[in-house]
């Protein structure tokens, strides 16, 4: 098991990850693609843009900046398109992890919901 360490009080936690939207070069634009101010493709609740045609979904869409989202809004986009199922992503429980040294409380909603800390030896068993 690893090491007890004391409780400390922070004053600031940062988050340091998150990308900008890579689609210059693209054309949206030119298409008629809403864009938003940060480069960010502007979608309905659908994942459909402002022209009918194009859908976006991941990153590109600046919303939950993770591949199981991308993956599960993929999924909303194949049901709602092919199988004529209209479908909208569902951000209800959405997987993370985040690797910090030294280890950090996770916090919803202003509640500390527990401290762990685990050895990469001990994730092996």
């Amino acid at each position: 098991m690893g090491k007890s360490r004391p409780e400390q009080s922070l004053h600031i936690v940062g988050s340091l990850t998150g990308r900008a939207p890579n689609v210059k070069g693209l054309g949206l634009e030119q298409a008629g693609v809403k864009m938003g101010p940060n480069g960010d493709v502007i979608v309905d609740e659908y994942s459909r843009t402002s022209v009918p045609s194009i859908w976006a979904v991941g990153d590109v869409t600046n919303r939950i900046q993770l591949t199981p989202v991308a993956l599960m809004e993929g999924m909303a986009v194949a049901k709602t398109i092919v199988l004529n199922q209209p479908t909208k992503p569902d951000y209800w429980a959405v997987p993370s992890a985040v690797f910090s040294h030294p280890e950090l409380a996770t916090v919803v909603g202003g509640s500390i919901l527990g401290i762990w800390t685990i050895t990469m030896a001990e994730v092996s068993k």
